[in-house]
């Protein structure tokens, strides 16, 4: 009996091709990674508020319910998605440090590299201030979701 995925060489690599269906794993991961896509684009375009688990799934290109499924809640795919922007804010901005010499310029280097951040991802950027500005009402149910994050930044 063979299995649905099969791996074949990659010519002039020696390295392995996979073939074949996916795994459960890999379809699981795609639809988080399309629906958190699609989190960051409604949020950005319609704010927070406006935006529900089936708006989502249904601009991901999946079922309207599938967003409920995988997350469970709206405050769990902001945490999620939220924690995503945060890594992906924080590294570009690590990265561009890391190429600035130790002259006393390094304030001007972070702020330039911010500012460029910014610009290159304004659409997650825009997203991210919707969701940080929705959670600074004292009962806001997104306060915890960033209140640790923000103590730490």
């Amino acid at each position: 009996m063979g299995s649905s995925t099969n791996a074949l060489a990659n010519p002039g690599t020696g390295t392995a091709t996979r073939t074949g269906r996916r795994t459960q794993e890999e379809r699981r991961t795609e639809a988080e990674a399309a629906l958190l896509d699609a989190a960051e684009r409604s949020f950005a375009r319609k704010g927070l508020d406006a935006t529900s688990l089936a708006d989502i799934g249904a601009e991901a290109g999946y079922s309207r319910a599938l967003a409920s499924h995988h997350f469970g809640s709206r405050t769990a795919l902001v945490e999620r998605l939220a924690a995503r922007s945060q890594r992906r804010f924080v590294d570009e901005l690590r990265a561009a440090n890391e190429q600035t010499q130790p002259d006393g310029n390094t304030l001007v280097a972070i702020a330039d590299a911010y500012l460029t951040a910014v610009a290159r991802n304004a659409e997650l950027s825009r997203a991210f201030l919707v969701m940080w500005g929705s959670s600074f009402a004292e009962e806001a149910q997104l306060r915890a979701v960033f209140a640790e994050d923000d103590e730490r930044f």
